[in-house]
């Protein structure tokens, strides 16, 4: 079964709104990304950056279409012609600024209040929490946009066995 793959790259450095510097960019792919340092593939989290310009994987895909609807979810908008250096089956999109905000999952916890678990929620009720609280936040936002939050299934598991490991003690 072909997956599909979405990776964005954009300029974090100093001159990042001067047009000599590109503009960012999704990717939808059929291959997975891989970091720039030790090459290891990696489908969600960060790539690493290189001379200013930061890459990250935002996830696996059964389908191009839920891979476009992450892409439009964070605000890339534009299609546009196949980069250098990139396959022919790849899509791009750009836009000049992204409307989504994207937020670590303990950076989105600490502003949306306790995450309310006992210690006692299955991984079946973490992972529906996970998506429900992953809804919540590109329904609500933040300031201009929807806020993307990553990592929120693994920041739940971590707060639920804390919870378990000082019930026990």
């Amino acid at each position: 079964m072909t997956m599909f793959y979405v990776t964005t790259t954009e300029n974090v450095g100093p001159n990042q709104n001067d047009n000599n510097h590109g503009e960012p960019i999704a990717t939808i792919s059929t291959e997975p990304s891989r970091t720039n340092s030790s090459g290891e593939i990696r489908v969600d989290g960060w790539l690493g950056q290189n001379n200013d310009w930061t890459s990250h994987a935002w996830g696996q895909f059964e389908c191009i279409e839920a891979a476009r609807e992450l892409c439009k979810l964070q605000g890339w908008t534009e299609a546009i012609e196949r980069p250098e250096h990139s396959d022919d089956t790849d899509e791009h999109y750009t836009t000049k600024r992204a409307v989504a905000e994207h937020w670590d999952a303990d950076q989105w916890y600490s502003q949306a209040g306790d995450c309310d678990l006992t210690g006692d929620e299955t991984d079946e009720a973490i992972e529906a929490r996970a998506k429900a609280d992953d809804d919540e936040a590109r329904e609500q936002g933040c300031g201009d946009g929807p806020v993307i939050v990553n990592g929120s299934y693994d920041y739940l598991i971590s707060v639920r066995d804390g919870l378990k490991e000082k019930a026990a003690a």
